[in-house]
């Protein structure tokens, strides 16, 4: 797997899927989530790398 820093700034959801390292179906669960850092491209789900790494944090600190 790439290092983060790798990744592209936008994510799709199996790359940020591969990061929590949860299924890509758990991911898109994860995108219907209230609060849940997500941008939508009409049916495309995109997701900012940088709100996603923070919303990771938030969630391991509660």
């Amino acid at each position: 797997m790439p290092s983060i820093a790798d990744l592209p700034s936008i994510l799709t959801v199996p790359e940020a899927a591969k990061i929590a390292r949860v299924s890509t179906g758990t991911m898109y669960q994860m995108v219907r989530i209230e609060g849940f850092p997500v941008v939508r491209f009409g049916r495309a789900i995109r997701i900012p790398k940088q709100a996603f790494l923070r919303w990771l944090e938030s969630q391991a600190a509660s």
